[in-house]
């Protein structure tokens, strides 16, 4: 972690909010920062919620920059003094060129800290100062030091990465904003190389009068994501919910068409286009298919599957009795063990997969769950633990339907 303040004795003595904000400024997710402060995220997002009241702010975004601002405000304050002082020196000596080459280097020092690009400007928009994170996140191919003294469009044609709408970041977008008369503008742009930038246009005053403008360039694409992720998950129990009331009043009859109804709706939340309920009967040794979904068609592919000996697939046995889920990227990735189920993906033109192990009242069976598409390293990830709920709704319907298989024998 490369961002913090002074020590890591310094960071670990810091309140817990304040680490928060420090930690998802170096953009990790509110699940990677409670695996580093050893807390849960349900207590992340809480700090979070007292820490958006108490900067009376609804953007984590705007909680950040207030956070920079106030943060490196003593820092600020010591440098304009230590440049005050060198002023005194620099005068008396003479050496006005030294000074300014003095300061440039302090301000870059300092601007080089930060994790934002910033670009200073007159009020013509010429460049008087750029620091080499902005050159970093637009992907200019000049330097710092060769965009100093140039027009604002200088730095914008040399850029490979660009705004995928033209008209956010033209030179006249810009000068546009310099003559709006609004003392800051924030908006966001997406990127060419897929980042979301925020950008904070600022007009710089002295008694009233405009002397430049600072613009400054945050990579926000992190809290996108998350905001995403939220959405999705959210959306996904809301999901959940709904098969469950409707398994709830389905009949003994509907219930299969409803397995298979909530199978289609979990294979596209995560990005799948096939999944199966299978048996594991470890009484009798076979493994097969019970429901089945398929993208545009309801399993017809998979009617005439017949069981299979457990022998056969040692490697999905093996899952089954250590892991709650597991998840194949690829089906390169297999162990050299699991030839069959290699065979059995190649099959069902299966390339990537997630299985959700759950169980049924009758203990000499076990099931599991498979979402999967023909495509590698497609499949979210990110949402699997919101599915795993379903273990109980499947385990529920799969004990009914027995109950009522078993009454029908009788």
């Amino acid at each position: 972690m490369d961002f913090y303040p002074g020590t890591d004795f310094e960071f670990a003595n810091l309140p817990r909010e304040t680490q928060v904000i420090w930690l998802a400024m170096e953009g990790n997710t509110d699940k990677t920062i409670a695996q580093l402060l050893e807390i849960t995220t349900d207590t992340v997002a809480t700090y979070w919620k007292r820490i958006l009241i108490r900067y009376d702010s609804s953007s984590r975004t705007e909680v950040i920059a207030e956070f920079l601002r106030v943060y490196f405000e003593e820092d600020l304050d010591q440098l304009e003094r230590k440049v005050a002082e060198l002023e005194e020196k620099l005068q008396a000596k003479g050496l006005a060129e030294q000074h300014q080459l003095l300061a440039t280097a302090q301000l870059n020092s300092l601007m080089n800290l930060l994790d934002v690009g910033v670009l200073f400007t007159n009020n013509g928009l010429k460049v008087n100062y750029i620091n080499e994170q902005l050159c970093r996140m637009a992907g200019c191919v000049l330097k710092p030091k060769e965009l100093i003294g140039s027009d604002i469009s200088s730095f914008i044609d040399n850029c490979q990465n660009r705004p995928i709408r033209v008209d956010e970041s033209t030179t006249q977008r810009i000068r546009s904003l310099s003559q709006s008369g609004q003392e800051k503008t924030v908006d966001q742009m997406t990127m060419t190389n897929g980042r979301v930038l925020e950008r904070t246009f600022c007009n710089v005053t002295v008694r009233g009068s405009v002397i430049g403008h600072f613009i400054m360039y945050k990579d926000v694409t992190p809290f996108i994501n998350e905001n995403k992720e939220i959405i999705q998950r959210s959306k996904l129990n809301e999901l959940l919910m709904q098969r469950t009331l409707a398994h709830l009043e389905a009949t003994p009859n509907q219930q299969s068409k409803e397995t298979v109804v909530t199978l289609s709706c979990l294979a596209k939340s995560v990005g799948g286009d096939l999944a199966v309920i299978m048996e594991a009967d470890h009484k009798h040794g076979t493994l097969s298919v019970v429901h089945s979904w398929a993208k545009n068609e309801f399993g017809s592919e998979f009617d005439s599957e017949q069981s299979i000996p457990l022998s056969f697939v040692s490697w999905f046995r093996k899952q089954l009795s250590e892991k709650e889920y597991w998840i194949v990227d690829s089906i390169e990735k297999l162990p050299k063990s699991a030839s069959m189920e290699r065979s059995i993906f190649v099959e069902g033109r299966v390339r990537s997969a997630v299985a959700i192990k759950f169980n049924a009242q009758n203990p000499d069976k076990s099931y599991f769950v498979q979402l999967s598409t023909s495509r590698e390293n497609v499949l979210e990830h990110s949402i699997v633990e919101s599915i795993l709920p379903i273990q109980r709704l499947f385990s529920s319907i799969l004990g009914k339907l027995e109950c009522v298989e078993a009454k029908s024998v009788e």
